[in-house]
This record gives structure tokens, sequence and C-alpha cells, in this order.
């Protein structure tokens, strides 16, 4: 959707902006779901997500496209109804473009590298820094903090960054901060480099969406998400 509102040099400016709206949203969520679940309980949690989406789809629905003539390839009115020949087309587009191809491999490392890193975190925490759940929110607060800012500064100079260079900048960063934070096994250090850890997790995501938006057509670009 966005890339059909701003125009193409506007597109890493949006996607800051995005960005930093997500990690407000997760420095400020988690509080007001532990107060919600402490005073009320685990229904007013629930209900309070659910009428947080339902405000979602009210805004979302507001959104008015410019007129224009999307985008379509030659098997969209055939496959209209079938999702799965669709996801398929979905998969030979990213096959034939080198750069999605490339983006596709990268991203699908990291995401699989998440997914092990944050499970162990907590115990991380308690077993090699000695530490308890207030460190581990501090933790969390440093980094979001640290996207918030990265947000910012990436949105003021979003027209001097070139995309590929911020996200393989920002990744290579990004791990070398988490090297260090899993080989100094000090509390204070590991809340430092987490606060200096949220400038290049929030510029790779900013420049990887920016990628994305760029070299995928219309067609595709839900697809390939």
């Amino acid at each position: 959707l966005l890339p059909n509102l701003v125009s193409d040099d506007e597109l890493l400016t949006a996607n800051s902006l995005n960005a930093l709206n997500n990690t407000v949203a997760r420095l400020i969520g988690p509080p007001i779901g532990g107060l919600l679940l402490t005073i009320f309980g685990l229904n007013s949690v629930l209900l309070f997500d659910v009428l947080s989406y339902l405000m979602a789809f009210m805004l979302i629905a507001g959104i008015v496209l410019p007129t224009q003539t999307s985008a379509r390839t030659d098997e969209d009115d055939s496959q209209k109804e079938h999702m799965w020949t669709s996801w398929l087309a979905g998969f030979r587009y990213i096959r034939g473009e080198r750069v999605i191809l490339v983006l596709f491999i990268v991203i699908g490392m990291t995401t699989f590298a998440g997914t092990m890193l944050d499970p162990l975190m907590a115990p991380f925490v308690e077993e090699i820094l000695s530490g308890d759940a207030s460190v581990l929110g501090w933790m969390l607060m440093a980094q979001g903090i640290g996207g918030i800012l990265g947000s910012l500064v990436l949105g003021s100079i979003s027209h001097r960054v070139q995309p590929v260079l911020l996200f393989g900048g920002s990744s290579i960063i990004a791990g070398i901060v988490l090297l260090f934070v899993f080989n100094i096994p000090v509390a204070l250090v590991a809340i430092i480099l987490f606060l200096l850890l949220g400038f290049p997790l929030v510029g790779s995501r900013i420049g990887v969406q920016t990628l994305l938006q760029r070299h995928i057509p219309d067609a595709y670009r839900g697809r390939v998400y």
C-alpha cells in the first residue's frame, strides 16, 4: 500500500516514520498490557487488543488511494480465485529477480536466527548476567529508545541514504553489537549495547522494506511479502 501513497523518493522517509510508530508501540504496549492484567485481569487485555485492531481497521479504511492504473500480470484474471496458484506465482517471481532472491535468503537467515535468539534472552540475563526481570526490561526499553532515535535520524537524512547500503551496513553492525553483548557478561554493558543496537535494527528494517517496495511491482508485492 505504501508505495502507492508516496513517491519513490519519499519511501525511505515513510518507512522511517512507520518504523518509529512500530517502535513506540513496542515500547509503550507491554507496560499497558501489564497494568491491565494486574488491575482488571486477562479479559481486559484481550478486549483492549480487539479494540486496537478495530481502531486500526477504521484508520486504514479511511485511506484514499490516488487514481491510477494498477499494474497487473497476464495471469491475474485467470488466477483471481486460486490463492495457491497465485502464491506459487510469487515464488516464481522471487526466483526470477536476483535482488529479491538475495533479500529473500538474507531475511530468511536473520529471521531464523532471531527465532532462536529471542527465547534464550531471559535465560541469558538470569544465568550469564546474573540479572532478573528488571534487567531484561531495561535492555528491551533501551533497544526501543535506540530504535526511536534511529527512526528520527534516518527520517531526517533519508534522501542521502541508499537503501541497499542501509540494509547491509545496519545488518553487519547489528551482528557486531550482538557479538559484544554475548561476550561481555556485564548487565550495565548489555543495557548500553542494546541502546546502540536499536539504531542498526531499525535501519536494517527500513532499508529492506524500501528495497522490497521499489523492486516488486504491485501485482506481486503482497505475495512476495
